[in-house]
């Protein structure tokens, strides 16, 4: 199902033409291969996954999740994810968070439509972080802007 909805979302729910692939922490487009890395992906996360999964929360219950576009490379957001949250978002393909303020998990567009379909998931050197690539549909933050930092600060 992960796969299929990635596909569907890449393509427009049509035929394969056009894919994504990384480019370190930027994505960019091209055609072809990103369907087998795609796959390998997918299930390198799946078998290996779980243990790695296990060890992020090792240190604390629930650990930051930076939100960044596939497209763009721009972070959209910041949330944060308990071990439930993280397989919910591998199972699924779409992003869930656990909410500080109501103590409770959240899948992100439930309610707005503005889902966020993830292409790949990377954790940081100290497995303490994560880094969700993802397909953004409509604007990331709930006050209506494309990304939650829009706030200059210097």
């Amino acid at each position: 199902m992960f796969l299929d909805e990635i596909k569907k979302t890449l393509n427009g729910g049509t035929g394969f033409s056009e894919s994504y692939t990384e480019n370190g922490a930027l994505g960019y487009r091209t055609t072809g291969k990103y369907l087998l890395d795609l796959n390998y992906k997918a299930a390198s996360l799946r078998s290996a996954g779980e243990s790695y999964i296990k060890d992020l929360f090792k240190k604390d219950s629930l650990i930051p999740a930076v939100i960044q576009s596939i497209d763009t490379g721009e972070v959209l957001m910041l949330a944060y994810m308990n071990e439930e949250s993280l397989e919910k978002t591998v199972e699924t393909g779409y992003t869930w968070f656990y909410s500080r303020s109501r103590a409770e998990l959240w899948h992100k567009g439930a309610t707005s439509g503005h889902v966020q379909k993830v292409v790949s998931i990377a954790g940081d050197c100290d497995k303490d972080t994560l880094l969700i690539r993802v397909v953004q549909t409509g604007p990331a933050c709930h006050t209506g802007s494309h990304s939650c930092f829009f706030n200059t600060v210097m």
